[in-house]
């Protein structure tokens, strides 16, 4: 499927000038989606944020989403929906393959949903993901204890289609969610859900099957 697309990349002649300590996090203002157009919405630190649209459906971006992107790529599907002060977070390793979050199609992301991707996440067609939510593929710092060294350790995410996410649920690194699943507000799921299941808890477990949800 088509998706629109967002990468960052360094600026080149062309561009218009950076100011001086231009904000790394930048919002999305006043723009729209069509097809077959290449335009400029935004400037971060270190990179120039273009648009891509090439179908005829577009992504709904509330103007408070909030996106930060250093060798990174992003790829949002058509009709997908991404609420007030969302924020996407994006950072590849310096010199290291760009970092990747694919969203699907008509996925719906609710306010204050964090979503910090250092490796990949990618969420399927017809989600919905509550507000509130923390979806994280790294533990972000190193941790020494009893002379042993933890690693921030980073691991893909995948979502796959049509998964409802609860209010204040965390995701972490290494975990697949399975097509039709349902975790249960408040749940951190550090475990891979099977599909059509109904998981909670802390940390999230196989509640029981799930036919359908709407």
């Amino acid at each position: 499927m088509s998706r629109t697309e967002y990468e960052s990349r360094l600026p080149t002649a062309s561009d218009e000038p950076q100011t001086a300590g231009s904000p790394w996090v930048s919002r999305f203002r006043g723009f729209h989606f069509s097809k077959q157009v290449s335009v400029a919405v935004g400037l971060i630190r270190g990179g120039v944020w273009r648009l891509r649209g090439r179908s005829d459906g577009w992504p709904v971006v509330h103007p408070t989403v909030r996106v930060a992107c250093r060798n990174g790529r992003i790829r949002v599907g058509h009709f997908t929906n991404l609420g007030r002060r969302v924020l996407l977070q994006v950072t590849g390793a310096p010199g290291g393959p760009p970092a990747r979050l694919e969203i699907g199609a008509a996925s719906r992301i609710w306010e204050y949903t964090r979503v910090i991707v250092h490796t990949s996440v990618s969420i399927g067609d017809n989600c919905a993901i509550s507000w509130n939510c923390n979806i994280l593929d790294g533990d972000l710092h190193r941790m020494t204890y009893d002379g042993d060294v933890w690693e921030n350790d980073r691991a893909p995410i995948v979502i796959e289609d049509h998964v409802w996410i609860g209010c204040n649920v965390t995701v972490l690194k290494g975990v697949t969610i399975g097509s039709g699943a349902v975790i249960a507000a408040g749940s951190v799921v550090a475990r891979d859900i099977p599909p059509r299941t109904l998981a909670a808890g802390v940390p999230a477990k196989p509640i029981k099957h799930v036919e359908s949800w709407t």
